[in-house]
């Protein structure tokens, strides 16, 4: 933090307060996101037994997204419990974002499955992070689940590429509901 304000000094920037309270809650939330994924981790332990069951079904449905993966099936489970949203719409979300690649990076720089805005490439924390932003655009778009996704998709409300965005997301959902396992 030191360092940074040296450098905020050095490089001449005029409004300091406002510079070191972006730092603060870079800081902050990075410290929160830390002691989540702890959290996360300790849940897994219990959690563990009771994702077993739906741990197969996932994974079979990320296979005939030709994704073959318990780790991602895995980080579906758990974020589906934790956020209350399907599995199946999940894995849609997840698959148009980053087309379950954990690594991926939008030329916007967003980043892992979800494509969160921050370099979090932890699956388990990528997924949840990702689902609790999609349920703060839910909040925001009055529980509209069309409107929340052209908002997750980075599009205003409404915007027909926003729209079009969130018909390919429903439209997978719709297939992957479809398939029995």
């Amino acid at each position: 933090l030191t360092a940074t304000l040296s450098l905020c000094n050095v490089l001449g920037f005029h409004n300091r307060r406002r510079y070191r309270m972006k730092i603060l809650k870079s800081t902050v939330f990075m410290l929160l996101l830390l002691a989540m994924m702890f959290v996360v981790q300790e849940q897994q332990k219990m959690i563990i037994p009771i994702l077993i069951q739906n741990h197969n079904a996932t994974l079979a449905k990320l296979q005939t997204l030709g994704i073959d993966s318990k780790e991602i099936a895995h980080s579906i489970d758990l974020a589906s419990q934790q956020s209350g949203i399907s599995q199946n719409f999940l894995i849609a979300l997840m698959y148009t974002e980053s087309t379950g690649n954990p690594k991926a990076v939008s030329s916007l720089n967003y980043k892992g499955l979800m494509q969160i805005p921050w370099p979090v490439y932890y699956t388990d924390a990528n997924m949840i992070i990702g689902a609790h932003i999609f349920n703060e655009k839910m909040r925001i778009a009055n529980r509209n689940v069309e409107k929340a996704l052209c908002l997750y998709k980075g599009y205003p409300i409404g915007s027909e590429r926003g729209l079009e965005q969130a018909r390919k997301v429903l439209k997978l959902y719709d297939k992957l509901s479809e398939v029995s396992v």
